[in-house]
C-alpha cells in the first residue's frame, strides 16, 4: 500500500523477488511524502517505510516584467533588456528576444536566477521613436522542474527609443579668431569653431584638412563646437 502523508494512494502486488512498482495518479503541486506498507493475507500491516520526499511542480513559469534603460540609442550602441521571472529560470543554448523594432536581442547572462539579461546592438534601419518593446521569446528557458516559459505577454520596457538613421547633418566652419585683417581668412590662431545642425549635444564632429582627419570635437548646447587645431602648420588649409 502506498501513501502520501496519511492519505492512501493505492496498492500493488509484490513479486517473488520482493520487488514492486506503482504509478500514482496526478498529484497536486507542492511537497509530497511517500511511504509504503506491506500487508499479508492475514490482514497484518508492516511499519511504514522511510519517507521519500519530493516536490511536484507542473506550473509553467512566467515572465512578470521586462525592463531596459531609458534614453535614445544610436547605431553601434548596445541596449540591455532584463526579464524578471516568476521563479528561477535555467537557460539552455542561446535564447533570443524579438523586439518591436524588428531587431533581435541575444541572451547574455542570468541562468539559474530570476533575472535574465539579453543584449542587442543597434543597427541601421532599426529606428523606433517610441518604446522598444519585447514581443516574444525564442529558445529554451525552463524552471527547475523542466517546465518551459509559456506565452509571453509582458511587453513594455520603459522609455527606450532607438534612432538608427544617420542624421542629415551640416555644420559651419570658421576661424575661432581671425587675427590680422578681418575677413581675409588668415589667422595666427589656428583654432576652429562652428555650429552643427541635425546632431545632438554630445555627438562628435570629425575635422579633416584636405581629406586628412586631424581631430574631433564634441558638439555642445545649441550645436556649438570648437577645435584647438594645435597641430596646424603655416600655409593654406581646406
Amino acid at each position: 500500500y502506498v501513501y502520501n502523508g496519511a492519505a492512501q494512494l493505492g496498492s500493488t502486488q509484490v513479486d517473488g523477488g520482493g520487488n514492486w512498482s506503482y504509478t500514482t495518479a496526478a498529484l497536486a503541486d507542492g511537497a509530497v511524502s511517500l511511504t509504503a506498507k506491506t500487508w499479508d493475507g492475514a490482514g497484518n500491516f508492516s511499519e511504514a517505510s522511510a519517507a521519500f520526499t519530493a516536490s511536484v511542480d507542473t506550473a509553467a513559469p512566467s515572465i512578470t516584467a521586462a525592463a531596459a534603460p531609458s534614453g535614445t540609442f544610436g547605431i553601434g550602441q548596445e541596449v540591455s533588456f532584463t526579464l524578471t521571472g516568476s521563479e528561477a529560470l535555467t537557460v539552455t543554448g542561446t535564447p533570443t528576444l524579438t523586439l518591436s523594432n524588428g531587431a533581435t536581442a541575444t541572451y547574455a547572462s542570468g541562468s539559474g536566477t530570476g533575472s535574465l539579461v539579453f543584449t542587442y546592438t543597434v543597427a541601421a534601419g532599426q529606428t523606433d521613436s517610441g518604446d522598444v518593446n519585447v514581443t516574444g521569446i525564442n529558445g529554451t528557458i525552463e524552471d527547475a522542474a523542466g517546465n518551459s516559459v509559456q506565452a509571453f505577454s509582458v511587453g513594455t520596457t520603459g522609455t527606450t527609443a532607438v534612432d538608427a538613421n544617420a542624421p542629415a547633418a551640416t555644420t559651419t566652419v570658421a576661424l575661432a579668431q581671425d587675427t590680422g585683417t578681418p575677413g581675409d581668412g588668415i589667422s595666427a590662431i589656428p583654432a576652429l569653431t562652428g555650429v552643427a545642425t541635425g546632431h545632438q549635444p554630445g555627438d562628435t564632429i570629425t575635422i579633416r584638412d584636405n581629406g586628412v582627419v586631424v581631430g574631433t570635437a564634441a558638439i555642445g548646447a545649441n550645436g556649438a563646437w570648437t577645435f584647438a587645431n594645435a597641430g596646424a602648420t603655416g600655409g593654406g588649409h581646406g
